[in-house]
């Protein structure tokens, strides 16, 4: 596994920012190439300095492939 998707965003949606240094810290210690955040602000704008916090689009159970494709073209 190269990737990790924060479980609800955290800690980085509403924890400390010791908790995501830690975090951060650990991530390629363990071998991962990046993770994913959960934003509360959808976004496809990703910043290749920051692999362990890149923004992810939330898949919904049932959700259309026409929203889904919309979501990636805003």
């Amino acid at each position: 596994m190269q990737f990790l998707a924060y479980p609800s965003g955290e800690p980085f949606r509403s924890g400390s920012i010791a908790a995501q240094q830690r975090i951060l810290n650990l991530l390629p210690q363990f071998g991962y190439a990046g993770a994913l955040l959960d934003q509360s602000v959808p976004s496809t704008l990703q910043d290749a300095g920051a692999p362990y916090e890149l923004p992810r689009l939330r898949v919904y159970r049932g959700e259309p492939l026409a929203n889904f494709a919309a979501a990636l073209q805003s």
